[in-house]
């Protein structure tokens, strides 16, 4: 995998894909591989997502992202393909200045902008194993409701604005591990679950049954075992292979 031409990823630790179905339907598919980066302190997952859409066009989605030692997202791109149209999104967080700078290219077109934010926040991908990273980026409460600053863009095939902050909740589903099937193969995996913040945390304000995704999660780099919605989703990895020899 080197669609982004980095000749010094640095050591591989992890291989795996995952396949996307919609009520038994499979809709896309996702390949993997992660890296360590001893000297500079980072983890780089690079991942390729392949999806058919509702033309018959084939929807590429490259995706590369490092976080540092504190699972603080230092780098990331996302490169998009459907048939001729092709766009770029870039991060870039610097600590010193406590400034994340975003950009925006698309038929020739480039969009910058740059907000201050604190080292604590996630950048979200269309990818599944790296969707989760945050997840080290702090101290986890295993009984309570734990929040986390969320950066995206509605940037797809033109500039739409700039990029916006969401927060999400997520809680332990259960306090202990649980053993599941992946591929004939018996696992341990920690449920999650993971909402999305309102503007207000007041009792009346909450909705009885709250949409929510239930993750089930590896001990690897939290690269994602299962994710599931209640509108029939199932995001399930095919493999994970671990290569780490440190």
């Amino acid at each position: 995998m080197s669609y982004f031409g980095n000749s010094n990823k640095g050591e591989k630790i992890f291989r795996g894909a995952y396949s996307y179905s919609r009520k038994d339907n499979l809709y896309a598919e996702e390949t993997f591989e992660v890296y360590r980066r001893p000297k500079l302190h980072q983890i780089y997952f690079e991942g390729e997502m392949l999806a058919r859409v509702m033309t018959g066009e084939l929807l590429k989605i490259n995706v590369a992202y490092t976080v540092d030692k504190e699972y603080t997202p230092v780098k990331v791109q996302i490169i998009k393909s459907l048939g001729e149209q092709i766009s770029k999104e870039i991060f870039l967080f610097d600590h010193s200045t406590s400034e994340l700078k975003y950009q925006f290219e698309c038929d020739g077109e480039v969009n910058q902008e740059s907000i201050t934010t604190s080292p604590k926040f996630y950048v979200t991908t269309p990818l599944s194993c790296c969707s989760m990273l945050f997840l080290w980026s702090k101290k986890f409460d295993s009984v309570g409701k734990n929040y986390y600053s969320f950066f995206s863009s509605n940037n797809q095939w033109k500039y739409e604005g700039p990029i916006i902050n969401n927060n999400i909740v997520v809680e332990r589903a259960a306090q202990t591990s649980e053993s599941i099937k992946i591929a004939g193969a018996t696992v341990t995996a920690v449920q999650y679950k993971l909402f999305e913040k309102l503007d207000s945390d007041d009792a009346k304000d909450m909705k009885v049954d709250p949409e929510f995704l239930s993750i089930w999660l590896s001990q690897h780099q939290t690269i994602p075992y299962i994710i599931k919605d209640k509108q029939g989703t199932n995001i399930t990895i095919k493999y994970l292979n671990n290569l780490d020899r440190g």
